[in-house]
């Protein structure tokens, strides 16, 4: 009964350290607040704010692409039922009936 106790105590204790260790170290590297222009004493809406402006411009990357040019995307219900397509075809020249071909 006595080394139970005690097992449940270590475990008690060796919790209470994690957390109190897991508090001491920040969730946001500085590096981020320093990339964003902010105050490290932003509050989380601010914080998100700033992230989404960020993700959103762009100067960062943001829109068609390179290569944007060059296709187009994919109706989302062709991944749900492939063997259906769209009336007329997705692109001209084909019926709207898939084939299949024998593998071999």
């Amino acid at each position: 009964m006595v080394k139970n106790l005690v097992k449940y105590a270590l475990v008690v204790c060796g919790v209470l350290l994690a957390v109190q260790a897991q508090a001491d170290f920040p969730t946001v590297p500085k590096e981020t607040y320093e990339a964003l222009k902010i105050d490290r004493s932003a509050s989380p809406k601010e914080l998100y704010e700033a992230l989404l402006k960020r993700y959103m411009d762009p100067a960062q990357g943001v829109g068609k692409g390179k290569y944007g040019d060059y296709w187009q995307p994919v109706s989302f219900s062709k991944y749900f039922d492939p063997h259906t397509a769209p009336a007329g075809g997705e692109r001209s020249g084909e019926s709207g009936t898939v084939r299949e071909v024998p593998h071999g």
